[in-house]
């Protein structure tokens, strides 16, 4: 098999990744800087997002000295059982579980 094969066995798209997190906590970043975490429950082809057990959380930066200090982050809000986040909004969803809750 050649390089190219086997590179091309390797390749994610991103659907597939989404696809892989269904029914996994994942953290939903905005346009406007919002953050969503919660468990991925479906999306669609506009990747319009479910959320289970939804909150938002609030990152605060902070000039200290030459560099900027982001906070871990505070939840704000909790959302019910499901929410609904428009994939137009959308700028990127990374799996895996966070420690905000």
């Amino acid at each position: 098999m050649s390089t190219n094969e086997e590179a091309a066995k390797q390749v994610l798209l991103p659907m597939e990744l989404i696809d892989r997190s269904i029914n996994e906590h994942v953290l939903v970043i905005t346009t406007g800087g919002r953050e969503y975490y919660g468990v991925l429950k479906g999306y669609d082809d506009f990747v319009n997002v479910v959320l289970q057990d939804g909150i938002e959380i609030k990152h605060e930066t902070t000039a200290h000295g030459a560099q900027l200090q982001e906070s871990l982050g505070e939840v704000v809000n909790k959302y019910g059982k499901e929410m609904l986040v428009s994939g137009q909004n959308i700028v990127m969803i990374v799996p895996g579980q966070r420690d905000y809750v």
